[in-house]
């Protein structure tokens, strides 16, 4: 474990420094790909890409709320591989079905955000593991649906084409619901399987590392750290 100097130290270097570096690497990408400017027609979608790496320092700032190291490593993940490779280096038109790959990974991150949720609030210590876990899902496929919506109102707004309405129409939209859905599927499926076989080693491995900023002890369910 890391031995900080001070806590400001700390809050830079896991809060912010990490959105830094990322937001950098766009940048850099970005005159990289501008020397081949027909081959990566997406490359200004590096800057926007770059702005949500700081999304965990906005929560950071605004409510004082921050994501353990296992969700952002997660996130940073998703958003380097649907940004800055799919739309910036154009990885759609050579994997044809990135896009329902992402968002079966989505189905995977949103479970496990939806679960963070549940434990930072203490949800999770007054129920049940398997409502948990339900609970979870149903939040997953919920913000799925919510982002659907989002894209429609930006095609609408924008007049763009984010789903793909003049050439697929409901069926991209309903696709990537039930991507998504099959996603958290997964990992809800595995978590009921290890508790059922398994004594529970990866809920807790989650549980352990979910944990790591909200007050609660997952070891002591109900209690304050």
């Amino acid at each position: 474990m890391i031995k900080w100097k001070s806590k400001r130290q700390e809050i830079f270097c896991t809060e912010f420094l990490p959105s830094i570096i990322m937001a950098a690497i766009c940048v850099i990408c970005y005159f990289i790909l501008n020397l081949f400017p027909e081959k990566f027609p997406g490359r200004i979608h590096f800057f926007s890409t770059a702005a949500m790496f700081f999304i965990p320092c906005l929560f950071y700032l605004v409510f004082r709320l921050r994501f353990p190291p296992i969700l952002k490593i997660i996130g940073f993940v998703f958003i380097t591989c649907g940004m800055l490779l799919a739309t910036g280096m154009s990885l759609y038109d050579y994997i044809p079905n990135w896009d329902t790959i992402l968002h079966v990974a989505s189905g995977l991150m949103c479970f496990l955000f939806a679960y963070y949720f549940l434990i930072a609030s203490g949800i999770i210590y007054n129920i049940k593991e398997g409502t948990a876990i339900v609970l979870s899902l149903i939040i997953n496929t919920a913000s799925s649906s919510l982002w659907e919506i989002c894209e429609y109102g930006v095609d609408v707004l924008a007049n763009s084409n984010a789903q793909h309405s003049l050439e697929e129409g409901v069926v991209d939209t309903m696709q990537d619901i039930l991507a998504n859905t099959i996603g958290g599927t997964a990992v809800a499926i595995i978590f009921i399987i290890d508790i059922l076989v398994n004594h529970k080693k990866l809920v807790d491995y989650f549980t352990r590392h979910l944990s790591v900023y909200t007050r609660y002890d997952y070891r002591k369910p109900g209690c304050s750290r």
